[in-house]
């Protein structure tokens, strides 16, 4: 009998694996790969962007960016409100806060209080929460969308009223706000909420270097401080100035961030124009060889569609900054960079973009 316990959490931890396998094996099959032939609403942004405020253009950028992530979109899949739950996906808590809970408290809930959290391939909710803050719950409502790939310029089109429910209005982000290291700038100081507070307060602390808490790459901390409203707010502003020079970080990876000329609209069309030129050049050759007589002969007749524009000609025609400006190939190929680059960094999930082409 000694050994039954053992043998009965490991049947347990077995079932648990396998159901997990299961839910990461229909997340792989219902998110659909990339077309062979990309489509011009994948690299061609203007029908939406052209105009749009910053705030729509950082909702089109998380958005497009997001369908470069296999593992965020079956994530995604598995997080979506719509998808039924099976049985075991559902948790009912004994205790709320250390009580036992009220008669009809627990039903009183919304459905997704009880759901376990997901996971896919070691990405689980936590871990796409803290890289997306609230934009992942924006993707979590649109997961349809992209679990069948379609683009932010279709679903702007055909669908915008959904887009507007899902980020909480296009030009407020109002479910989105929160931070996040490329698209959205944010505050240098805001509210932190009760948890962190009652964390600060008891953790994370100025004066002890030992149980500081800073956050990843965003750099973020939480600390309790005391303010006197009885003072004028250029009085407030001395004292947080010198409390910073007190205890700001002295760690070089927290060193304050230059800031870039240009607006906030222009870096997110930056940011656009950058996918456009790596999905661009994952699909057409950067440069073509000059087409023979007959050949441009038959396609201007119509006999021939084998003429196409090279992934830098392509760019030029669709391309949101840059003034109308030509690109040169060094450029071009350094915007294929950036855009690896800002993939990773605001998608760490142990992954290239499915568009880096290399």
């Amino acid at each position: 009998m000694s050994g039954t316990p053992d043998k009965l959490i490991s049947i347990e931890e077995q079932e648990a694996i396998q159901r997990q396998k299961e839910l990461e094996t229909w997340a792989a099959d219902r998110v659909k790969p990339w077309p062979r032939k990309l489509r011009i609403d994948d690299y061609d942004f203007r029908s939406w962007a052209d105009g749009a405020g910053k705030n729509c253009l950082r909702a089109g950028a998380i958005y497009e960016y997001a369908r470069e992530s296999r593992k965020l979109r079956c994530l995604l899949a598995l997080m979506n409100p719509k998808r039924p739950r099976k049985a075991w996906e559902i948790e009912l808590p004994g205790s709320i806060d250390g009580r036992r809970p009220d008669p009809g408290e627990i039903e009183s809930y919304p459905a997704e209080a009880t759901w376990l959290h997901c996971s896919f391939e070691g990405l689980d909710e936590h871990d796409a929460e803290r890289s997306l803050s609230g934009f992942l719950y924006c993707l979590c409502d649109l997961a349809d969308y992209l679990a069948d790939n379609v683009s932010f310029g279709q679903v702007f089109s055909t669908k915008r009223e959904e887009l507007e429910k899902a980020f909480g209005g296009l030009n407020e982000l109002a479910r989105a706000k929160g931070e996040f290291r490329y698209f959205l700038p944010v505050d240098a100081v805001e509210l932190a909420t009760q948890s962190e507070t009652e964390r600060a307060t008891v953790e994370e602390t100025a004066s002890d270097l030992e149980k500081r808490i800073i956050q990843g790459n965003s750099c973020s901390e939480i600390i309790a401080m005391r303010i006197r409203w009885r003072f004028t707010d250029s009085e407030i502003v001395g004292g947080l100035k010198r409390f910073l020079r007190a205890h700001r970080p002295r760690n070089e990876a927290y060193k304050a961030r230059q800031r870039k000329q240009g607006s906030r609209r222009e870096s997110v069309q930056a940011a656009l124009d950058c996918l456009s030129a790596m999905r661009l050049a994952s699909y057409l050759p950067k440069t073509v060889p000059p087409c023979s007589p007959g050949m441009l002969a038959a396609w201007l007749s119509g006999a021939s569609t084998e003429l196409k524009r090279s992934a830098i000609e392509e760019f030029n025609v669709v391309r949101l900054g840059g003034h109308g400006k030509q690109i040169a190939e060094s450029n071009f190929h350094n915007l294929i960079t950036e855009a690896r680059k800002a993939f990773k960094k605001s998608f760490p999930f142990g992954e290239d973009a499915t568009n880096a082409p290399t």
